[in-house]
């Protein structure tokens, strides 16, 4: 409720605990360095090393959608978060900005490729997105799905659609203009 713990998993007591507001979600980056805290209207950037806080982008006039879904990048750097109001954005903590994306909808679940240089991202849009210049590379218009994987070789996907076909996916991603 009130910050961010880290747990011995030995003794199952808390070693470290860092102030933030509430946080209903974490995402650890791809090299372990990071952790990135998800709440409400903050985004929160802590040193996995030193248990300390590096950094908090405010999202002002953009909350997150609740249960505040989002993922980190390969450093920490970065995180691609789920926004109300059909948006989402990617989150520099660098330049404590948002770069929002319109044409993802509000992502019922996010992912990312292994090497964490993509993002995958769906409600009623199967989109990829590429962290790093934060643009979208490829979409597909069609089912809405609630949850999905990556294969780790991240040219095939497989997502679940409960509202309309009740039933599993595969998409092709080979050709991200043809998804």
């Amino acid at each position: 409720d009130d910050g961010i713990n880290f747990y011995n998993t030995v003794t199952g007591e808390i070693d470290h605990s860092i102030a933030t507001g509430v946080v209903k979600n974490v995402s650890k980056s791809g090299d372990g360095s990071t952790i990135i805290g998800f709440s409400s209207n903050n985004i929160y950037q802590i040193s996995s090393n030193t248990h300390s806080l590096m950094a908090t982008v405010n999202t002002g006039a953009e909350p997150l959608w609740f249960p505040q879904i989002g993922i980190a990048n390969q450093d920490g750097s970065k995180a691609f978060v789920s926004l109300q109001n059909n948006k989402s954005a990617f989150v520099n903590f660098s330049t404590s900005s948002l770069n929002l994306i319109s044409q993802t909808y509000t992502p019922f679940w996010v992912a990312t490729s292994p090497d964490r240089s993509l993002v995958y991202s769906c409600q009623k849009r199967f989109t990829v997105l590429d962290f790093e210049q934060e643009t979208v590379l490829g979409q597909l218009i069609q089912l809405s799905s609630f949850i999905g994987a990556i294969s780790p070789n991240t040219n095939k996907a497989v997502v679940y659609s409960e509202e309309k076909f009740e039933g599993l996916f595969f998409y092709d991603l080979s050709d991200l203009s043809n998804i």
